[in-house]
């Protein structure tokens, strides 16, 4: 295995690692400095860290209609979520926002199986939902009902 393969392996396990612990993380920053400063606290952080380690593309470099519907559509989700997080009751209650989280990746194959006009895509797709979704209601709801 190269070094772009072991720096790449490395990249991708340090973002499982991370990704795994974010609802921690802004639980613990929205006790301290309160919903709506925390989230902004944890994003104003991560846009400085991300601008200093990576430089990325200048904005005004990409079509103003990417950048205005694509960030409006980050910020109104990562707003939401962390705000969410924040007013949560219990740690129960963050628990449950993590696992409701995890769904997005399944409507984005959903998304994108129905967008390539292939009924058959969506149809592979299908299942996998059907089984993601039943799962996560099952993690959340336990031997109770939804609520």
């Amino acid at each position: 295995m190269g070094d772009s393969a072991k720096r790449a392996t490395a990249v991708g396990l340090c973002a499982v690692v991370l990704w795994s612990m974010m609802f921690g993380f802004v639980r613990l920053t929205t006790q301290s400095f309160g919903s709506a400063l925390g989230s902004a606290l944890i994003y104003s952080c991560a846009a400085v860290f991300t601008y200093i380690g990576y430089r990325p593309t200048p904005l005004r470099r990409l079509p103003l209609k990417y950048v205005l519907f694509s960030g409006g559509l980050f910020v109104f989700y990562e707003t939401a979520i962390t705000i969410s997080i924040g007013l949560a009751a219990s740690s129960a209650q963050t628990l449950e926002l993590s696992l409701v989280n995890y769904l997005w990746p399944t409507m984005l194959v959903l998304l994108s199986a129905f967008d390539s006009g292939s009924r058959a895509s969506l149809v592979r797709a299908l299942p996998g939902a059907v089984v993601a979704t039943t799962g996560v209601v099952l993690a959340v709801g336990g031997n109770n009902n939804l609520d």
